[in-house]
């Protein structure tokens, strides 16, 4: 029997060895599933992080073109609110033309650029003398009260608020 006794201690190290050799596998798969888990989560984060970067750039590139777009709507009232004064004296100043003329047939009518430009600095805000001094300049006008007098209406010291 120590043939046999033999033989079971062979079985018994061999077993033992071979459960050594799992546990060692199992152990190893273990360590390997924690580093991919580890990897995987770290692959996620960048990930994350690169969205998240990417995110923002587009949310900067955005404020951007809202901010722009708010600009040019913002330059676009200024400019339909100056069009629509202009329109407004123009209109004022053809009635006030009409009235003038009609009131009083004998007078010379005025050369119509220096009214434009007079209407002009009107419609700006410029006082009566500012006017009639750019008219003296600009067309060399050496009485420009008459134009004057067609876009602000005589003694009138500017177009609004007389």
């Amino acid at each position: 029997m120590s043939g046999t006794s033999e033989l079971g201690r062979s079985i018994t190290q061999a077993t033992s060895r071979i459960h050594e050799i799992i546990d060692a596998a199992e152990q190893l798969a273990e360590e390997i599933r924690r580093e991919a888990e580890a990897e995987a989560a770290r692959y996620l984060e960048e990930r994350r992080r690169e969205a998240d970067r990417m995110t923002e750039e587009r949310r900067a590139e955005l404020g951007k073109l809202t901010e722009s777009a708010a600009e040019q709507v913002a330059r676009l009232r200024t400019e339909a609110d100056s069009v629509a004064q202009t329109i407004d004296a123009m209109r004022w100043v053809a009635e006030k033309r009409e009235n003038a003329q009609s009131a009083e047939p004998a007078r010379e009518p005025a050369r119509e650029e220096p009214l434009l430009r007079a209407t002009q600095l009107a419609v700006e805000g410029a006082r009566r003398e500012e006017i009639e001094d750019a008219l003296r300049r600009e067309f060399e006008l050496t009485e420009p009260r008459a134009v004057v007098d067609q876009v602000l209406g005589p003694g009138g010291e500017r177009i609004r608020g007389d």
